[in-house]
């Protein structure tokens, strides 16, 4: 049997997967403009830094494109195109992730709030902002508020959050 706060969050799944979706369409279309912006040389878009740990922005450029030559120098134009095929599974995945997450957040969130009599939905967190107002088994009510955050990893990976706070009484 479904919990009573996973009965109520749980349909929003949906739209979860959907923003994942819309959102890694506007990443690779971002990536398109600023590659024909740069002449698509990754040198200049999406330049590989090696004493950084963090090649965020090359990983996510090297997720989406092909390059025309197998090598190149050092220094020498990296000269590529968008690969669509590329661009297709990083959608795909975007979205997978986002229902996997979706799944671990309301499991988190029943752990987190503990066993209710009730609850009840305002908003859409996905969207915008959403207030879960519950009645605990004691009989207390209690409103947490969630606000879904999108971000990309270090290999560009789209990832989303949805940090949800007790709303303090006052």
């Amino acid at each position: 049997m479904k919990n009573v706060i996973e009965k109520l969050i749980a349909p929003l799944k949906k739209d979860a997967i959907e923003k994942a979706e819309e959102k890694a369409l506007e990443i690779i279309q971002d990536v398109k403009q600023r590659l024909e912006a740069a002449g698509n040389d990754l040198q200049i878009c999406a330049p590989y830094d090696r004493n950084s740990r963090n090649n965020r922005t090359y990983n996510l450029y090297r997720s989406l494109v092909t390059c025309r030559q197998p090598t190149h120098r050092m220094g020498d134009p990296v000269i590529a195109d968008i690969n669509e095929r590329k661009c297709a599974v990083f959608v795909e995945n975007s979205k997978t992730i986002a229902g996997l997450q979706y799944d671990y957040f309301i499991e988190k969130l029943v752990i987190k709030i503990g066993p209710v009599k009730s609850a009840t939905l305002t908003g859409n967190h996905v969207w915008n902002f959403s207030i879960l107002t519950v009645e605990k088994e004691n009989g207390d009510i209690e409103k947490w508020k969630t606000q879904m955050i999108v971000n990309v990893s270090k290999l560009g990976t789209l990832f989303n959050q949805w940090p949800t706070r007790k709303i303090k009484r006052g």
